[in-house]
């Protein structure tokens, strides 16, 4: 008889950790808490407060993995800053215009508007007040990150992959009669 009262308590307390973990999925899936994951599971390093007073790590794993979803108990993404590294690359057209070098290829995936944004978008990042084009001026003003604090921007101020990437794209302007 004791037995059996156990192994019902024992599968009632599974069923119940089995619906939380339901319930929690549901609620982060509904407040878009729930981050991609590119990994099956992952471990975490958690301080933790003994009760000598010693603080010591100690490692997490994650409670389940569900169609490339983690979820953790916390519902914490194990990958937010590569999300929000993400979220801001989305918010230029040439993302890395400073730092790394674009080609022709790269431009040709992009609209007139867009390579006009593109190279604009290099003196954008180094606060350019853009007066003349009121596309462009409502176009920046619009982002986040765009904070208009200089008439001009020298040549001086840009590095050489910002100044390549400029060249590249005047170029490539005028060979398709776009200036």
């Amino acid at each position: 008889m004791k037995k059996k009262l156990l192994v019902v308590l024992l599968a009632f307390c599974v069923a119940v950790l089995a619906v939380s973990d339901v319930v929690l999925f549901i609620k982060l899936n509904q407040s878009s808490e729930i981050r991609t994951y590119s990994g099956n599971q992952s471990e975490t390093q958690e301080t933790v407060q003994e009760d000598d007073g010693e603080q010591t790590e100690q490692p997490t794993v994650n409670s389940a993995s569900m169609d490339g979803f983690i979820v953790s108990r916390t519902g914490a993404s194990e990958n937010k800053e590569e999300e929000d590294r993400d979220k801001e690359d989305a918010d230029y057209i040439l993302p890395e215009s400073d730092s790394k070098y674009y080609t022709k290829e790269d431009l040709d995936k992009l609209t007139r508007e867009e390579v006009k944004l593109a190279r604009n978008e290099i003196y954008a990042r180094h606060g350019r007040i853009f007066t003349k084009d009121m596309t462009v001026k409502e176009y920046f003003e619009g982002k986040d990150w765009y904070e208009g604090t200089v008439d001009e921007v020298s040549d001086s101020e840009l590095n050489k992959y910002e100044i390549a990437n400029r060249d590249l794209i005047v170029k490539y302007e005028k060979e398709k009669n776009w200036n």
